[in-house]
């Protein structure tokens, strides 16, 4: 159960993985950076980073435990009794959620003091695969399952599409594969928060899907910004973390546009630096994320 949720939670990831933003490496020049009419801020950090802080804390604050009565509910025809674990916010959501399961069977999502289901998980490593006999599903047509299930929260077409083949060769079938499809909503280019991920096993049986987000830029294709602004803005925020010890290069690569728990649209953006320490030429590198308020 363990395994496939972390593989599920990776999936929240690869939206700040996957970009077409340009890759620029910039020296400093402190003295010819102005004023910019947005602010940035340090959103997320790399685990014990020893040169830097985050600033805010949306999205690394740990779950908290509710007091939450357990809740019985149908889904696709089966009855579940499920018992609540805990809420907490997915990372770069502006949502947060309360998670639920039943026994070792499944795990289930809702948004926060709702009903509203935001994401399920079957247990794959529950099942008895030994004598278990199927025709494999191609991709093409655990793609037509997973679009079927997705068009059920969000317009298909709107939206860019990956998918991925997964073996699961520890279940003693080596022929078992999961397909997951992950649907992202780009705005000029930018992969946005607005997504959906749908895994499918290739018997046809649902894994999992996520769709805590999904249309949260629906009709919001044409927000606008001001890109020089927001490199102006990382420059400035970069200057106040490193000028005043460090000799330093970075560089700005994937980005992901999406909203604060307090409703401020936000440009994210992963800094990867070269620090140099003043005096003692000792070199450190770091990765962190950057978030720019643009609205």
């Amino acid at each position: 159960m363990k395994t496939i949720i972390a593989s599920t939670l990776a999936l929240v990831l690869c939206c700040l993985t996957v970009s077409c933003s340009v890759q620029k490496t910039v020296e400093p020049e402190p003295q010819e950076i102005q004023e910019s009419k947005y602010k940035s801020v340090v959103c997320d950090t790399e685990l014990n980073s020893s040169v830097i802080d985050k600033e805010v804390f949306y999205w690394s604050v740990p779950g908290e435990v509710k007091d939450l009565k357990d809740k019985q509910i149908c889904y696709e025809g089966e009855n579940y009794n499920l018992t609540y674990i805990s809420s907490s916010r997915e990372p770069f959501s502006p949502y947060e959620e309360d998670e639920y399961y039943d026994g070792d069977k499944s795990h289930f999502s809702f948004r926060s003091d709702t009903d509203e289901m935001t994401g399920y998980i079957f247990n794959v490593w529950g099942l008895d695969m030994s004598d278990y006999v199927y025709d494999p599903l191609t991709i093409d047509a655990a793609q037509t399952i997973a679009e079927n299930l997705a068009e059920k929260y969000i317009k298909v077409e709107d939206y860019a599409m990956t998918s991925t083949a997964i073996p699961y060769t520890e279940m003693n079938c080596d022929e078992y594969i999961c397909y997951r499809f992950i649907f992202t909503r780009h705005i000029g280019g930018i992969p946005t928060k607005d997504y959906m991920a749908v895994t499918i096993g290739n018997d046809g049986r649902l894994i999992s899907f996520r769709c805590s987000t999904a249309g949260l830029f629906s009709g919001k294709d044409n927000i606008e910004f001001d890109k020089e602004e927001v490199e102006k803005s990382i420059a400035l925020k970069i200057n106040e973390l490193f000028l005043e010890k460090y000799e330093y290069v970075y560089t700005t690569g994937e980005r992901l546009l999406t909203y604060t728990p307090n409703g401020e649209l936000i440009l994210l953006s992963v800094v990867r630096a070269g620090l140099t320490v003043k005096g003692i030429k000792d070199t450190v590198t770091t990765k962190f994320v950057i978030g720019t308020l643009i609205g």
